[in-house]
């Protein structure tokens, strides 16, 4: 049951890919550590509730490991560095130059009020950064 093994049950969970592991996630005591040790496949089942939980846990799950974690999946980290600096900008202002990316990339609109917000990345690469896309209002 759930309770006997909570590990056991949201593994399974997430192996059927249903959204219910987060419920369980939330209700037991599993927590930080397990969220992280299966962070992809958490996103792969619902990528809006994971960003949610990362930031959630974010005292616990360092934003390097989630960012690393997430290599490769841009719209993923653009959504959970997006959700993070709503949050708490400062803890991924080491993500804000790829974040200037990530916005250019994914949410053109959302990228001028981000640069208005933001103070931590290089103005001249970010300039370049609007210009290669064509962002040139920005």
């Amino acid at each position: 049951s759930e309770q006997d093994d909570p590990e056991m049950a949201l593994d399974l969970l997430l192996a059927l890919g249903s959204s219910e592991a987060f419920k369980l996630l939330r209700r037991q005591a599993v927590g930080e550590k397990f969220f992280m040790a299966r962070l992809k496949r958490f996103f792969q089942v619902d990528h809006q509730q994971s960003c949610e939980l990362a930031v959630a846990f974010r005292s616990a799950v360092p934003v390097d490991d989630v960012c690393a974690a997430l290599e490769g999946e841009t719209r993923w980290k653009h959504e959970y560095l997006k959700l993070l600096f709503a949050q708490d900008e400062i803890a991924g202002q080491g993500y804000h130059m790829q974040m200037v990316e990530l916005f250019a990339e994914y949410d053109p609109m959302g990228l001028l009020p981000f640069l208005r917000a933001s103070e931590r990345y290089p103005l001249e690469e970010a300039l370049a950064v609007c210009q290669r896309k064509g962002l040139r209002e920005e």
